[in-house]
């Protein structure tokens, strides 16, 4: 059975930083490349989410990036992640995926 993948224009941003940061281009172009094939929709941050994100901040104990990512998720109607990162655990609307 298939799973619908999807992410935002801010994992874009944090492995192009992450990579760069490190000299890794090519691995930054490579990494890119592949979450661009396997995930449909890429969805932008909107000013919606910022909103929701500032909101979250304020109730849970979680970092501005996951905040972010979880307003996203929030206003897309998306309660699935897969993550590494407990600080999703928090907030009561997401599942996390351990993966």
């Amino acid at each position: 059975s298939k799973i619908q993948v999807c992410t935002n224009t801010e994992v874009f941003q944090e492995i192009l930083y992450r990579y760069y940061s490190l000299d890794k281009k090519e691995l930054a172009h490579q990494a890119c490349k592949l979450l661009e094939d396997i995930t449909e929709p890429i969805l932008s941050v909107s000013q919606e989410d910022i909103t929701k994100a500032i909101a979250l901040l304020k109730q849970y104990s979680i970092n501005v990036r996951d905040a972010v990512h979880a307003a996203t998720m929030l206003n897309n109607d998306i309660r699935h992640i897969i993550s590494t990162d407990t600080h999703f655990d928090q907030i009561p609307e997401i599942k996390r995926i351990q993966p």
